[in-house]
């Protein structure tokens, strides 16, 4: 009968694996104090007993022992299922995805300015952007951190930059960022616009003594302001006859400046410069005043 006493006091035979003890709250220690849970607590017979057909008897110390075991076994498993159960909570609540983004076309764009679009979607969770821009795929530049929200759909997103180049061609792309990492949009490129060509002159001196030289001077700016063809115009007093142009064309320097001296100022004019084509032109009326 001892067997059978050891068999049933909670002490697992030598080599035969027994149950879990609370410590061990792995997946495969639940599992293992189960098996083992079920099959102790039916009780048995020892091998002495089987082959003589008798049944063990167990003594009430150690119905006292196996009872302290189940309970021992029902906390461990408590405890093994509870941790299971927040390791699952921990998983579902890190499950974070990166954010899926898409640079777009740029819009409003002129010779030093345009404004980078994209969309972001932030797969739930907080989520910042910036644009990289610059003349190569080294860009070189970025804008300013910007918050694309913590949604669950695809916002728009839209960036003005400013102090560009004209006629200059700039890559960008959108960047996203949240705490599963970066995600980078396609590069894309854009071409700035030319400086719309602009006139400005001025005449000197102004009034001009009778039968004096005037010089009209100007400068022609933006692209392509270099080598362009410039002729004056005058439209004389009473300034019925209309504009006609006097003299021959000029061409602007490297920088657009230009001169024409007007000699033999006699009568009060209204002269004008202009550039075809298209045609630019500006004008500053003209006296002339008699010397003393």
């Amino acid at each position: 009968m001892r067997s059978e006493q050891t068999d049933l006091d909670g002490r697992p035979p030598s080599g035969a694996g027994g149950w879990s003890s609370p410590g061990d709250t792995t997946a495969a220690g639940c599992l293992h104090g189960e098996t083992r849970a079920h099959t102790r607590a039916r009780g048995g017979t020892s091998a002495a007993g089987r082959l003589r057909g008798e049944t063990a008897r167990p003594t009430a110390r150690a119905r006292a022992a196996h009872g302290r075991r189940r309970l021992s076994l029902a906390v461990g498993l408590a405890m093994c299922l509870g941790n299971l159960a927040l390791l699952g909570s921990a998983a579902a609540a890190g499950a974070v995805s990166i954010p899926r983004v898409y640079t777009g076309t740029a819009a409003s764009v002129s010779y030093g300015t345009a404004t980078l679009t994209g969309s972001i979607d932030p797969h739930g969770s907080n989520t910042s952007y910036y644009f990289q821009y610059g003349p190569t795929k080294a860009y070189g530049a970025q804008t300013p951190l910007a918050d694309a929200g913590s949604g669950t759909t695809t916002v728009k997103v839209a960036v003005p930059v400013s102090g560009l180049l004209p006629v200059t061609i700039y890559h960008y792309r959108l960047i996203a960022v949240n705490a599963a990492g970066a995600a980078t949009g396609a590069d894309w490129y854009l071409k700035t616009a030319k400086v719309p060509l602009a006139l400005q002159i001025t005449a000197g001196p102004n009034p001009t003594i009778f039968g004096g030289t005037l010089v009209i001077q100007g400068t022609l700016s933006g692209t392509g302001n270099g080598s362009v063809p410039v002729v004056l115009q005058d439209n004389p007093f009473p300034y019925t006859q209309g504009f006609g142009t006097v003299g021959n064309p000029e061409l602007t320097s490297a920088t657009g400046g230009f001169s024409f001296p007007f000699v033999g100022l006699t009568e009060a004019r209204s002269s004008a410069w202009s550039r075809p084509p298209p045609n630019r032109s500006s004008s500053v009326p003209l006296r002339a005043r008699k010397s003393r």
